[in-house]
């Protein structure tokens, strides 16, 4: 009974955003721009919900809005239902690359560390070590696009679509990040900051697409709105460009992750500091993301470098 509750267990873990991503190994070599790839899918993706939503009625209708959110989260969600996000890991158009375990700052993680990570047959999942593609300056790991678009979501429904304050939007997605997905050893290890970042930008990206109140950074950060009702139809208001949600801030050589035991993050410190870096890599890109995100800073910001995970409550 013990050994099927802990498969099942694995299974829920597994079936969720818990790939991780290696971006000190490679640092400095650049990988071609996909960012207007990237962009004319996401593109493409909004005008086909569109059209599909149109045929279903008016979008005066009282449910019209969230039938339309519905529709998006077809092609906007995680790797293994978003349309956009199986694209930007599928296709060869997207130059990706991937490192081997061998070969990267997880070399020394075991399954005492890190149970996706510490795995044998690592390198042959893509639940544990996730590729990395380029949109203009920034380079990501591509596990990001579920973060921003499946756990978005999850943000935005909370805060905007039920009202719940910031706090709890903030409170569920860190247990989420340290309980089911990264940050304990039964999964990768790897508590995220970067995938904190995502999420909290994602919510921005789904408050943009109808614009129904500022932003939560300002209003000197509306978007928008990108779909807009006129004379009974959806129509595109503005095209989507995901560069604009990005910074340095989904940089894991940035934005420096934390490990779920303390031999881990010794382990990681002492790869990276072989390759001649600490994270964060540019201290002073940081600093200018933490004026950036002003008081949710403390929630997608790790400020003090890698260590042991945190308790949830010690980021309030």
């Amino acid at each position: 009974m013990q050994k099927y509750f802990y498969l099942t267990f694995l299974c829920i873990i597994w079936t969720l955003n818990a790939a991780e991503v290696d971006q000190f190994t490679l640092l400095h070599r650049q990988l071609n721009d996909s960012a207007n790839i990237i962009n004319e899918q996401a593109n493409l993706s909004l005008a086909s919900a569109i059209a599909q939503q149109n045929r279903m009625g008016s979008c005066n209708r009282k449910r019209a809005a969230r039938d339309l959110y519905q529709n998006l989260r077809y092609y906007f969600h995680n790797y293994k239902k978003g349309q956009l996000s199986i694209f930007v890991n599928s296709d060869r158009s997207v130059e990706r690359r991937k490192i081997l375990k061998k070969n990267s700052i997880y070399q020394s993680i075991n399954i005492l560390d890190g149970l996706v990570l510490g795995q044998r047959e690592a390198d042959k999942s893509p639940l544990a070590f996730a590729p990395e593609v380029r949109l203009g300056s920034i380079t990501i790991g591509t596990d990001k696009f579920g973060h921003f678009f499946s756990r978005g979501f999850a943000y935005f429904n909370r805060r905007v679509l039920k009202g719940h304050t910031m706090g709890y939007v903030f409170l569920v997605g860190l247990m989420r990040e340290k309980f089911i997905l990264g940050g304990n050893i039964f999964s990768s290890g790897v508590f995220s900051y970067a995938d904190l970042s995502a999420n909290f930008n994602g919510m921005r990206f789904w408050n943009h697409i109808l614009l129904k109140r500022d932003d939560v950074l300002g209003e000197k950060h509306n978007i928008g709105p990108y779909v807009a009702c006129q004379e009974g139809r959806w129509i595109i208001n503005q095209m989507i460009d995901l560069r604009r949600y990005l910074d340095w801030s989904f940089h894991e050589a940035v934005n420096c992750s934390r490990m779920a035991t303390k031999r881990g993050a010794i382990k990681i410190k002492k790869e990276i500091k072989h390759l001649g870096y600490q994270c964060p890599y540019d201290p002073r890109k940081l600093e200018k993301l933490a004026k950036k995100y002003g008081r949710f800073s403390n929630m997608i910001l790790n400020r003090e470098g890698i260590g042991k995970v945190k308790s949830i409550f010690s980021f309030f």
